[in-house]
């Protein structure tokens, strides 16, 4: 555990999120900066920003299952990062040098910037969910359409070409907000 949390405390600081270091005691973290003088100052976790948090929680689980090849699930993964940081994180389960032990990153986003070629995502690795016409959600693989070779996923995403895609009445939507505004 002490070889975690210092690699972890180690690792935070590479990302600039300002925190130098942070400490958990009984369940309670404290996280430091510093000041213009470069004394350590004391913060609560809560205020720090819901990035920061996401970070500080998300780095000791990361370590652990890059590791021990184990699989992570996180619902909306991006939520609070900064893209950059979002999608740093998701290359180190795609480098070999890094994920010597199979380990799995399984994860719902709504942030297309992760499709994008940077991040090296292969067409097996990306499903996709969608309500089918009885409103039933279901999960398909972007390898198993048709046509869709190796390329840039976000693209090819937000051209609806995936699928995947809400539908949205726009212009019924913005009617009746326009009827409600002037009423």
């Amino acid at each position: 555990w002490e070889d975690l949390l210092k690699l972890s405390k180690s690792l935070i600081q590479k990302i600039d999120i300002q925190v130098v270091d942070f400490d958990e005691k009984d369940g309670v973290v404290k996280t430091f900066h510093l000041n213009n003088l470069g004394e350590k100052i004391e913060f609560e976790f809560d205020d720090e920003s819901s990035g920061t948090q996401r970070v500080i929680s998300f780095i000791p689980a990361i370590l652990l299952m890059l590791k021990y090849g184990r699989i992570i699930l996180v619902d909306e993964f991006e939520r609070s990062l900064h893209p950059e940081i979002a999608q740093y994180i998701l290359g180190l389960f795609n480098d070999p040098e890094i994920n010597i032990n199979n380990a799995q990153f399984i994860f719902a986003t709504h942030d297309t910037t992760l499709l994008n070629p940077e991040n090296k995502l292969r067409r097996d690795q990306i499903n996709l969910v969608e309500k089918n016409s009885k409103g039933e959600t279901e999960l398909y693989a972007v390898s198993d359409i048709k046509g869709i070779r190796e390329g840039n996923f976000e693209k090819w995403y937000l051209e609806g070409r995936l699928g995947g895609m809400p539908t949205i009445a726009k212009e019924t939507f913005r009617h009746e907000l326009i009827d409600y505004i002037k009423s």
